[in-house]
């Protein structure tokens, strides 16, 4: 379903609101998924949803292995537990193009179990 934005979609997956646009898409409140298989899982459907949707669109998925954003979201879920601007990190946003320096910040976080 198109939102007021003319290039960004919404699509509700467990329960949560996730927004698609070329550049972008946000999982919202994505904290509340802790599991790496639950986050890959939730990705794959996403891609599968696209897939067999009538939305027409290139999103960041399309550029993005599942492990590259499941590092993205466990660094995101790190962030926001230790309170690092909770506002900013309790919503994962995934970016294309994906600069290298986050890749590698990403990655590092990621490895921290808190």
């Amino acid at each position: 379903m198109k939102s007021k934005h003319e290039d960004m979609y919404n699509i509700v997956l467990y329960g949560l609101r996730i927004s698609l646009s070329k550049s972008t898409i946000i999982i919202e409140n994505s904290y509340n998924i802790e599991l790496p298989e639950a986050m890959e899982e939730l990705i794959q459907n996403l891609r599968m949803e696209l897939a067999n949707s009538r939305i027409s669109i290139t999103t960041p998925l399309n550029f993005r292995s599942n492990k590259s954003v499941v590092n993205e979201w466990l660094a995101f879920n790190n962030l926001y537990k230790i309170g690092c601007k909770p506002e900013s990190y309790m919503n994962l946003k995934i970016d294309y193009p994906y600069k290298w320096y986050n890749r590698i910040i990403y990655w590092l976080l990621s490895r921290i179990v808190l």
